[in-house]
């Protein structure tokens, strides 16, 4: 009851702040369906300036999922009202096990000279995001938590992170900077009432990328338990990296440790992963090889990938070898011949030969890309180091994406979980834009315009234009059209930063950054050319 008074709420106080403050919005409308997640369902995003809004409401396994949530940006102050999602994150979290926690309540965000402070006051629960809706649930008792990062210099810093609840969590430690490319870190508290201390450094250089680390973070030790799924943990030394000697050769490294903590009857489940591999390329041929281990519940599992490509103008070969063997069965053995050809820039077709167990397969597959549609049909390889039995697998991936009239976005893929299931996604979504700032061209307002611009495009590897990137400029976001440009006038002459803000789009699906420019020039010629981004949708 009380979550649903928590919706309720955020859903009123922004409908009145989003009514006194109506000039340039966005809205988003999503729905679809996937096996995958298991759920069908739609959601309604509302962004502006200053304050942003998302409800969702759909199926999960038959159980009803709904959720809402309000932002409004003050001129010293952030608050959040509803469902959210906040990163329980870390320094010394180098190797992708930050913590996401789940809360319906009311957050508080804000700056006092060098420490910002993050404190929140509710419910913690179990999201739930998709391509189609958001939501949540929220259960367990009345919780607090109250972050802090403090800037003692530019290259020193302190956090501190405590949750209060049924079982509280307190971890604090430091961050240091000494250099360009460098970081040392170091925490240690309780989490849920267990002892934690993690150290970690980093390096990034022009040869070499590396990661260490080293947790104690025991087999019931929870970042928090109130309410939120059971989530992996790192335990003991970790370490990955990537060195580069030449300009056309690197080799990559890692060893990792992983823990589960215990639920219910089941123990804690402690697994490890290594891997080491490389590459080399010279002109158009590039050869690599890849050799995996994985250990779990005692059963270990070996795999090794060779590969060599050659590209012959239009036409691209590539032979892959894949060995796998386990403590509980004979070693497997495949290879197979892909070849692809590129007919016209937005037209390729692909076939796959496999030999394997004695037998020969042919699969075919290729992509197509259109103004208003693409689509795509091709072959991946994955390692899955908890299927001893048959870790590496081939498995189908389409991506079918279509651009109706009116901004309407539909896209259907799919992907494969490391049990080996292929899942579908289904899911649609219309964006719609009120007054300027959002469209190509500037529409005639009673105001007058800055007389500086800074305008772009953004686009796909392939040219294509993508809607609905959020780009920041100094400090004002801006959205790409639908035929990718954006604009933004400023006051002053003089060039401006410009970042991605990846999550902040209002484009269905996820994307990543292929170049963009990290700053750009303010003229006063329209015909000035624009900066150009490229993003890559995965």
């Amino acid at each position: 009851m009380r979550a649903l008074i928590f919706r309720i709420v955020a859903v009123a106080v922004f409908l009145l702040y989003a009514e006194a403050r109506a000039p340039a919005q966005v809205f988003k409308l999503t729905g679809g369906a996937s096996s995958g997640f298991q759920a069908e369902g739609a959601g309604l995003e509302v962004r502006s300036k200053d304050y942003e809004a998302w409800s969702g409401a759909g199926l999960s396994d038959g159980h009803l999922i709904v959720g809402a949530f309000v932002k409004v940006r003050l001129p010293h102050y952030i608050f959040k009202l509803g469902d959210d999602e906040v990163a329980m994150t870390l320094p010394t979290d180098l190797f992708g096990t930050q913590s996401t926690l789940h809360t319906t309540g009311l957050t508080v965000e804000t700056q006092m000279k060098k420490t910002s402070f993050q404190a929140f006051l509710g419910q913690m629960g179990t999201g739930f995001a998709s391509p189609m809706f958001r939501g949540g649930t929220s259960q367990g008792p009345l919780t607090g938590m109250f972050f802090t990062n403090t800037a003692l210099t530019k290259k020193l810093h302190l956090f501190s992170r405590n949750i209060l609840s049924s079982a509280s969590t307190s971890i604090s430690g430091v961050e240091w900077k000494p250099w360009a490319g460098t970081m040392v870190s170091s925490a240690a508290g309780i989490g849920s009432g267990h002892f934690y201390t993690a150290q970690a450094a980093s390096l990034t250089s022009r040869r070499l990328d590396l990661d260490v680390g080293y947790v104690a973070a025991g087999a019931n030790f929870q970042r928090s338990l109130s309410g939120t799924a059971l989530q992996t943990e790192l335990d003991g030394a970790n370490i990955t990296g990537v060195f580069r000697p030449t300009s056309n050769t690197n080799f990559s490294f890692g060893s990792q440790n992983y823990v589960v903590p215990p639920q219910g009857q089941q123990p804690a489940l402690h697994a490890q992963v290594d891997r080491i591999g490389g590459s080399w390329q010279i002109d158009e041929t590039s050869v690599g090889s890849a050799f995996f281990r994985s250990t779990l519940l005692n059963r270990t599992s070996e795999g090794a990938s060779l590969w060599a490509a050659r590209s012959l103008g239009r036409l691209g070969l590539r032979v892959n070898y894949l060995v796998s063997a386990s403590d509980i069965g004979p070693a497997q053995q495949s290879t197979s011949l892909t070849s692809e050809e590129k007919l016209t820039p937005r037209i390729s077709v692909l076939q796959v030969t496999t030999y394997s167990a004695g037998k020969t397969s042919i699969a075919f597959g290729g992509s197509l890309a259109g103004n208003r549609f693409s689509a795509g049909v091709s072959y991946q390889t994955y390692y899955v180091p908890f299927r001893p039995d048959h870790p590496f697998t081939q498995a189908l991936s389409i991506n079918l994406n279509l651009n109706l009239l009116g901004n309407v976005h539909l896209t259907t893929a799919t992907s494969f979980t490391p049990q080996g299931k292929m899942i579908y996604t289904v899911a649609g979504s219309s964006s719609y834009y009120r007054l300027s700032g959002l469209e190509a061209t500037p529409q005639s307002q009673n105001f007058r315009f800055q007389q500086y611009l800074i305008q772009g495009k953004v686009t796909s590897p392939a040219g294509l234009p993508v809607s609905g990137a959020a780009i920041r400029i100094g400090k004002e976001t801006f959205y790409s059209d639908s035929d990718g440009h954006f604009f933004a006038r400023q006051r002053k002459p003089g060039r401006y930063k410009v970042e991605v803000v990846v999550t902040e789009f209002i484009a269905t699906g996820n994307f990543t950054v292929v170049s963009a420019p990290s700053d750009a020039a303010a003229t006063k010629d329209p015909d000035a050319p624009g900066i150009i981004i490229v993003l890559s949708r995965s």
